[in-house]
């Protein structure tokens, strides 16, 4: 079993919910966040629509970007690093030179609010889910739509990309699954009963990981769509997010509260209040070294994962 514990002298002191750090607030409510492959920065995205970069160590802000107009749903940094993209309900997705603030590239072309944007494990390309209900796939450097797909019913929240494979969960209940480089729909997954808000191809790219709004987590079959772990939560979820290396699942609650799902045991375990709030977002470390969790009230906390086995 892993452990959570909050990283003191970081980000936020989880028991009596007092900044450590020399500041006022966020700029407004936690959206979205997401931590730089070597660990350095952590960005972070507001309702209002702010982009901020920050040192992870000092929790100093590094810079502010051109950012949004409107709530930053989804950040990811490039794989070296270098640069990082933000997805907003303003319908775009922005790329950014993380040293120097330059915005580089401004993708256009949803027609509703960009919920989700992911980078895959290879090739110069993006992809983006929107409450347009549709999922477009983006050349990086030029900014040019490559291919559109609507398959779903409804806004699609999450979108996670493998090698052959791309999944996607969506307010339509379903979770589907498209070939990566031709775009065509190969299955769909309808055992969830409320909208979609996560979903994750593992590393072994043979199983998918789904969660929905009343609570309910599935691992299926990528091949088969046969679920072999179900586990439920007493009561709804907001946010989720997967760490590959600890193979556990956490997840927030409307409540404040963070969690983590064991799928090969079919247990909940390590529940605890971390913020006044709602539970936003998440982002883990590449290593699966620490979390970081944000929240409607303000607030980021930063979490150990200990590895107890």
């Amino acid at each position: 079993m892993i452990t959570l514990k909050p990283i003191r002298n970081i980000i936020h002191d989880f028991a009596g919910f007092v900044p450590l750090w020399e500041k006022k607030s966020f700029e407004g409510p936690i959206s979205s966040v997401a931590i730089s492959p070597d660990d350095r920065y952590f960005a972070t995205g507001t309702w209002d629509g702010f982009l901020t970069l920050w040192e992870t160590k000092s929790a100093k802000r590094v810079r502010k970007y051109e950012g949004h107009e409107a709530c930053i749903f989804s950040i990811q940094f490039d794989r070296d690093g270098k640069t990082v993209f933000s997805s907003s309900w303003d319908r775009l997705i922005k790329r950014f030179d993380v040293e120097t603030g330059e915005l580089l590239t401004c993708y256009k072309g949803h027609s509703l609010g960009v919920m989700t944007v992911f980078l895959p494990p290879t090739g110069d390309y993006i992809f983006s889910g929107s409450y347009d209900k549709t999922i477009r796939k983006w050349n990086v450097e030029s900014g040019m739509c490559e291919k559109i797909i609507k398959s779903h019913s409804g806004p699609v929240d999450y979108i996670s990309v493998g090698e052959k494979s791309m999944v996607s969960a969506s307010y339509d209940e379903k979770v589907l699954v498209h070939d990566v480089e031709s775009g065509e729909l190969i299955r769909t997954f309808t055992e969830h009963h409320s909208g979609l808000i996560f979903c994750s191809l593992l590393a072994d790219q043979k199983h998918v990981i789904s969660a929905c709004y009343d609570g309910v987590f599935l691992k299926w079959e990528l091949s088969t769509g046969k679920i072999v772990s179900r586990v439920e939560y007493r009561s709804g979820i907001s946010d989720c997010i997967y760490m590959d290396i600890e193979e556990k699942l956490a997840f927030g609650t409307y409540r404040g509260r963070v969690s983590c799902v064991d799928f090969e045991n079919g247990k909940l375990f390590g529940e605890r209040k971390s913020h006044r709030g709602e539970v936003s977002c998440f982002a883990v470390s590449k290593n699966d070294r620490f979390l970081i969790s944000g929240s409607g009230d303000h607030t980021l906390s930063v979490w150990n994962i200990q590895d107890v086995f």
